[in-house]
């Protein structure tokens, strides 16, 4: 592999997480190739790579549709870090009395797309962490104002103002009406006074009516039926100085009463008529009943391999590699069956049991007159292989197999288990690195080899 272009991956990973305020390990991309051995993975058993991440960042910034005294400035914001809360904005005078803050309306862009915020609202010093995972996105926060309830009273004055950011309701009870209810609130209601009416027959007709006995002020009462008396004539009830006929319907207001509560007393009015007497009564002056004549008068009527290389032995007549065991030979014999001499000059070929690059430590098998007795043994294997029992080759009963290394991934901000794949490499061959992990609100920057 060419060290140069990974060299600079490195660089760059580093150098883009410390711009963000973390210090991290050796990162590597992901997919990229490594080798399944102790030059990069630094064990021949095991090696776990942590996923580094850089947290996704935003801007926050607010806007009103009304005037207000001084709008929150932007901020940058990051993912599971804190970001400050926007308090409540003020409102200039102009508006101060009639509107009061409600919330913060919340929306979500990025390059002129809309993008979905945790949340659609936020109260006034409201949390805005992880309020969106969308990298880049500006988050606007839209003051939301409203004008307090309108007064719906009855039988009450009322007047509004915002104060401290809180409709207050002023109210008081109109004239003629008392007992309020809901008072101070848009809602306030008042009952009208109970008024007592006093009834006077005016003098005449017998005893006064008792009922209606009182009035409640805003409504109305019956006038009573007519009293009656000889030779009068019943003209009404008078009331402040207006006269109503036995029945009428009244309203029972201050026009009416010319009074908010207390009593009134309503009078009946009459009329004396001509009595009209039988013949031999009169009508003596000042009385409404006639009378019989006196004696001498008269009277008129009327409603988330081992490759065996051997080893050089030999004599100093023959060559290593060769041998002879007789005398006068005109020529030396080479070595059989992967076995060899020492020095020059030998009579036999001893065997040395000389493995491949993977074999570290054996037994030297037994050799006679160039056959073998007994085979070698591997005793122990270089880094990243290990004694297998099985499919000996040459000389030898074991070979020595490149180990499997175990893979495992974790994640570096919650350092839970990533379940992903490769799970092991064959050691002195490559793999590549898992695909890039997904992780809310993160940007993954590399796979970091744990030490």
């Amino acid at each position: 592999m060419n060290i140069m272009p990974k060299l600079l991956i490195k660089i760059t990973a580093v150098l883009t997480l410390l711009l963000f305020g973390f210090v991290p390990g050796y990162a590597y991309e992901a997919n990229e190739e490594l080798n399944c051995d102790t030059s990069e993975l630094n064990s021949d058993t095991s090696a776990q790579f942590a996923a580094q991440w850089s947290p996704v960042s935003w801007t926050v910034q607010a806007s009103s549709s009304l005037p207000v005294v001084s709008t929150p400035s932007d901020q940058t914001c990051y993912y599971d870090q804190p970001c400050a809360a926007f308090a409540r904005p003020s409102l200039t005078n102009a508006n101060s009395d009639d509107y009061y803050f409600v919330n913060w309306n919340v929306s979500c862009s990025k390059n002129g797309s809309s993008c979905t915020p945790t949340t659609n609202t936020v109260v006034a010093n409201g949390s805005l962490a992880n309020i969106t995972d969308v990298d880049g996105a500006t988050i606007t926060l839209t003051a939301h104002w409203e004008t307090c309830t309108p007064c719906n009273t009855t039988n009450a004055e009322c007047s509004v103002s915002v104060v401290n950011n809180v409709c207050e309701y002023t109210t008081s009870c109109l004239d003629g009406y008392g007992n309020i209810q809901n008072g101070n609130t848009s809602q306030a209601s008042c009952s009208g006074n109970t008024i007592t009416l006093n009834w006077n027959n005016g003098g005449h007709g017998g005893s006064a009516p008792s009922q209606p006995a009182s009035c409640t002020y805003g409504a109305t009462f019956v006038m009573p039926s007519a009293p009656s008396e000889t030779n009068w004539s019943f003209g009404g009830w008078s009331l402040n100085g207006q006269v109503y006929a036995p029945g009428a319907t009244v309203q029972c207001n201050y026009t009416t009463l010319n009074a908010y509560q207390g009593s009134v007393t309503i009078t009946g009015t009459w009329t004396q008529m001509a009595a009209t007497c039988a013949p031999g009564e009169y009508l003596p002056g000042g009385t409404t009943v006639c009378s019989p004549c006196n004696a001498g008068e008269y009277c008129p009527s009327s409603q988330q391999t081992y490759s065996l290389s051997g080893q050089d032995q030999g004599n100093t007549a023959c060559a290593k590699g060769s041998y002879t065991n007789t005398t006068g030979a005109t020529a030396c014999e080479p070595c059989q069956n992967g076995s060899t001499t020492s020095a020059v000059g030998q009579t036999s070929c001893n065997a040395v049991c000389v493995n491949s690059a993977h074999a570290q430590t054996w037994e030297t098998a037994t050799w006679s007159n160039n056959t073998v007795s007994n085979l070698c043994a591997i005793t122990g294997c270089v880094t990243g292989y290990e004694i297998t029992s099985e499919n000996g080759q040459g000389l030898y009963t074991n070979i020595c197999t490149a180990k499997t290394v175990a893979l495992s991934y974790v994640d570096t901000v919650d350092n839970s288990s990533i379940e992903t794949t490769p799970t092991s490499c064959t050691y002195n061959t490559t793999f590549n690195l898992p695909d890039a992990p997904i992780k809310q609100g993160y940007r993954f920057v590399g796979w970091e080899l744990v030490e």
